[in-house]
């Protein structure tokens, strides 16, 4: 089972606190005492730092975003050819692998559709150099 980097942080912080207050000459229990007074509620604590977490996500797409604005303010000509480039690519990509991979063939009982050919054998030997 995988740890959270959050709940590590937070247990790391909170035997930080409670081994300074051993040191101090407290008693366990007013150590760990201690340190869950200070530290808080851990479900507090966690939900505020995934909060700020999704809050600098949220500032980094939108940073991103200004400067790509930006970007194609300035050489909208090549962007705006490179982006049509690259849908056209994607869509030629898609409708090949759909008519190919994910359509069934246009036949009833394909299941029982069976390649045949015939080798021509003088045309081999001709080919071959025998």
């Amino acid at each position: 089972m995988r740890q959270d980097p959050i709940d590590d942080e937070l247990r790391f912080h909170f035997d930080a606190l409670r081994q300074e207050r051993l040191d101090a000459g407290d008693s366990d229990d007013e150590a760990t005492r201690y340190a869950r007074l200070k530290l808080g509620q851990t479900t507090t604590a966690r939900e505020e730092v995934l909060h700020i977490s999704l809050t600098h996500r949220l500032a980094m797409i939108i940073r991103d975003g200004r400067f790509a604005l930006r970007s194609y303010k300035k050489n909208s000509v090549w962007a705006t050819a490179i982006l049509a480039v690259g849908i056209g690519l994607s869509v030629a990509m898609f409708s090949l692998v759909e008519a190919v991979l994910l359509n069934p063939l246009p036949f009833p009982e394909q299941e029982q559709i069976h390649m045949i050919w015939k080798t021509d054998l003088q045309l081999h030997d001709q080919l071959v150099g025998e």
